[in-house]
């Protein structure tokens, strides 16, 4: 964590704040992280914490936005037992009945691979994630300290459409990174993982889906609150919307 500064300690959990970058969802702003290690023995333990206070997970770095006169970086998250589709997430969830879910363990294959290639390239071209290796992809993929597995989805036959890279955590399923197929964007992959992934929580007994960050001036990130009731936290604070 070179040029990063030490600026808090609780109990054994070291946190630093990381030099302003630009920020990538809203112009002329710039972005402050402060971050923590999740170390190899006790990640799982602090990150159950960590993830309720609104950190999010990036290899074996938990890290939330702390920025300077600004706070538009909310997290959120789906309240999965109160959860009721609505008629469009519906029709999507009937066109994928036949859709087959696998959950592996975060290792990654020629595949995967190809289908992030594809992906990255449609949606994310010329940017920094347009550049990633084989190996850059492994490491975001398989440097893990906390309970991480890949849930991939299958058509009927047997093609690989989309994967997700998800945390189990005591409160819920984190949604870290997902990828899918942009060639078939009828099929609405991206709102299907998320449905799915609402419904494996259920059948885990979670009671959270977490979405990531929402900032509402980024039109990006619109389609986390289609997922009703969810909750974002404000003030340090979960409030619930409908």
């Amino acid at each position: 964590m070179k040029n990063e500064h030490k600026f808090l300690t609780d109990n054994d959990i070291i946190f630093y704040r990381a030099p302003p970058e630009p920020c990538p969802y809203l112009e002329n702003k710039y972005e402050t992280k402060v971050l923590t290690p999740l170390s190899e023995n006790e990640g799982q333990y602090h990150y159950n914490s960590l993830i309720q206070l609104g950190f999010r997970r990036s290899q074996t770095i938990a890290y939330k936005p702390m920025c300077d006169n600004c706070n538009a970086c909310q997290s959120i998250r789906v309240v999965v037992d109160d959860f009721i589709p609505n008629k469009t997430q519906k029709k999507i969830v009937s066109l994928h009945k036949n859709m087959k879910r696998v959950i592996s363990s975060p290792r990654l294959s020629n595949a995967y691979y190809d289908l992030y290639k594809k992906y990255i390239h449609s949606r994310h071209q010329n940017q920094e994630m347009s550049k990633m290796s084989f190996d850059d992809v492994a490491r975001m993929l398989e440097q893990t300290t906390v309970d991480t597995v890949v849930v991939e989805y299958y058509t009927q036959d047997n093609v690989l459409v989309c994967w997700v890279i998800t945390d189990i955590v005591h409160s819920g399923l984190s949604m870290v990174y997902s990828v899918y197929d942009p060639e078939i964007t009828k099929l609405s992959l991206g709102t299907f993982a998320i449905l799915n992934h609402i419904q494996l929580a259920r059948e885990m007994s979670h009671p959270y889906l977490y979405l990531g960050y929402w900032i509402k001036d980024s039109m990006k990130m619109h389609y986390k609150t289609n997922f009703k009731p969810y909750e974002i936290q404000l003030m340090n604070k979960w409030t619930r919307f409908y």
